[in-house]
């Protein structure tokens, strides 16, 4: 979930809940029901009611393991097959942004700091950051921690350490992510940077209007970042290789085995391209899109405001819609069995599908199902 998303709706959730509510019930559509081609669409194994809003994505650990976070501050430890609660942890304050796993803990974003639980439920270390909403943290392959709230950006070790930290004069509003050689991409209000592993600057890109979603990055380490006017591919150096003019993007594109992007826009556009930005299809969903797609290994899913979700071919067609019981904002995750698993409303779902995650470059928001935003 973005920052501006949240500051759209997070005032108004009990009345958008509501109001979702009242316009299920006046077109008949109930939560779990099929709204359109009806062949295919999956079972919903399980589901699991939040306190607060299901905007961030759920994330899976090996073992069959999944955990759900909702803006309440009520963390969960599940089985991923059956839903079956095996721990619950009140953070006790507000969590907004995707959590995400290092080795054998959680790392929870809520406001004000990084807070982390085992796996197995107990409490291990909190770090205070701010008193801002802490981004999705992302997880490099050496097991560095890399959390921003506010004007901080820390590098920490396992143990909560801070190994570096990184302040600017304005304050982080996109995720950071990690490149296979270890730079730091993490948006700054309308700037890009790109830190080295030490926390050194090595260049920044003049968005020119405030970011909202990290970059993807495909295997070459180019690229591929949402701004107000558009989508821009820049190569590792910082310099632009295209500018494709358009809609706002305030979600992360995807990047496909096949080299193509998808992206969602924040006009209803789900739209696919080639590397080099030119358009292969193009796809209205609905009046909103609020996170990232997820990419399956022959079809893409997106939730949309109006509470459905939407499974599209590579092609572009239009395979199937689930009517669930609320705005869909956060992205879906896939799990290695194909298991498909999203927030909406207030309400966390499982959907049994045998679609496994695609073997891509960028096939989620925060690239895996752990959450981890760092390049394979």
């Amino acid at each position: 979930m973005t920052r501006l998303q949240l500051r759209r709706w997070l005032p108004r959730l009990g009345s958008l809940v509501g109001s979702l509510a009242l316009a299920a019930a006046l077109i008949g559509a109930q939560s779990g029901t099929p709204v359109t081609g009806t062949g295919g669409v999956p079972k919903i194994l399980w589901t699991v009611k939040g306190q607060g809003w299901a905007g961030a994505s759920v994330v899976l650990a090996s073992g069959g393991q999944a955990f759900v976070a909702d803006a309440r501050g009520i963390a969960s430890g599940l089985d991923a097959l059956s839903g079956k609660q095996h721990w619950r942890f009140d953070l006790g304050d507000r969590l907004l942004y995707t959590p995400a796993i290092s080795g054998q803990t959680l790392l929870l974003a809520r406001v004000g700091e990084l807070a982390t639980v085992s796996l197995d439920g107990r409490s291990r270390w909190e770090k205070h950051i701010d008193d801002s909403p802490v981004l999705s943290p992302a997880v490099g392959k050496d097991g560095t921690i890399y959390a921003a709230g506010g004007p901080f950006l820390y590098a920490l070790n396992e143990q909560g350490k801070v190994i570096w930290q990184h302040k600017v004069p304005t304050f982080y509003s996109a995720s950071p992510v990690v490149a296979q050689d270890g730079t730091v991409y993490i948006g700054a209000k309308n700037l890009l940077l790109a830190l080295t592993p030490q926390g050194k600057v090595k260049w920044q890109y003049d968005a020119s209007s405030t970011l909202y979603a990290n970059p993807a990055i495909d295997a070459q380490g180019n690229l591929y970042l949402g701004t107000g006017g558009g989508l821009v591919s820049l190569n590792p150096a910082g310099k632009v290789r295209w500018d494709r003019k358009g809609a706002p993007v305030e979600s992360t594109p995807l990047i496909g085995a096949d080299n193509r992007l998808y992206l969602a826009d924040t006009g209803g556009q789900l739209t696919a391209l080639t590397l080099a930005g030119d358009v292969s299809w193009s796809l209205r969903i609905g009046e909103s899109i609020g996170g990232s797609p997820a990419l399956a290994r022959d079809l893409l899913y997106v939730g949309t405001g109006d509470g459905l979700l939407h499974a599209v071919g590579l092609d572009g067609r239009k395979q199937w819609a689930l009517q669930l019981d609320g705005a869909v904002f956060g992205s879906p995750v896939i799990g290695p069995d194909g298991h498909l698993y999203v927030g909406a409303g207030r309400t966390f779902y499982a959907l049994e599908t045998s679609n496994p995650l695609a073997s891509a470059p960028w096939p989620l928001a925060r690239q895996n199902a752990a959450g981890q935003g760092h390049a394979p």
